[in-house]
C-alpha cells in the first residue's frame, strides 16, 4: 500500500493529490491518502483530509511507500519509522513559503528521494514498484538521551 500525505494545511495539495488519484486508477495502485484542505476530493484512493496523529502513524507503519509533500514532523516521523519515501514538494504559492529550497538542501545532505514533477514522482514509484530501490534514511546515533539523562542526575534537587 502507498501512503500520501500532504499534511493538514487548509489549502491541501491538489496539484499532487488530483493526478495521483488518477495515477492510481490507470495503474491499479492501492492507496490511502491524507489530502488536507483542497478542492478536489479523490474519486480512486481511500482518504481523509485529516488523520489523527495516531492514525497517520498507523498509515505509515501500513505502507509500503509514502509519498510526502516534505513537511519537517513527516519526514522525522518516516526516518523514526524506517520507511521509504518520496517528497513531492510544495511551491511557494502552495504553502506560503518554498518547500522546495529546503527539501533541496536535505537532498543533498540526506540523500532523501524528491520529485519536483509529477511525471518524475509516477515514473520513479513504478520503479519502485518493480524494483523496491528506493533508500531508507538513517540517521547517526546520538547520544542525546545520555546527555539528558546524565545532566537532569546530577541537577536533581
Amino acid at each position: 500500500m502507498i501512503y500520501l500525505t500532504v499534511g493538514k494545511f487548509h489549502k491541501g495539495f491538489d496539484r499532487l493529490v488530483k493526478p495521483f488519484d488518477n495515477f492510481c486508477k490507470v495503474n491499479k495502485i492501492k492507496c490511502v491518502a491524507q489530502i488536507g484542505g483542497g478542492d478536489y476530493l479523490p474519486k480512486y484512493i481511500r482518504y481523509s483530509k485529516e488523520f489523527n496523529y495516531k492514525k497517520h502513524l498507523l498509515n505509515i507503519k501500513k505502507s509500503n511507500l509514502v509519498i510526502t509533500h516534505g513537511g519537517y514532523g513527516t519526514l522525522i516521523d518516516l526516518i523514526n519509522a524506517n520507511k521509504k519515501f518520496i517528497v513531492f514538494p510544495r511551491e511557494k504559492d502552495e504553502a506560503g513559503h518554498d518547500q522546495k529550497m529546503s527539501i533541496k538542501n536535505l537532498e543533498k545532505k540526506m540523500k532523501l528521494t524528491v520529485c519536483y514533477s509529477q511525471k518524475k514522482l509516477e515514473i520513479k514509484i513504478l520503479k519502485f514498484l518493480i524494483k523496491k530501490d528506493i533508500n531508507k534514511i538513517r540517521l547517526p546515533k546520538s547520544n542525546i538521551s545520555k546527555i539528558i539523562q546524565n545532566f537532569i542526575r546530577t541537577n536533581s534537587l
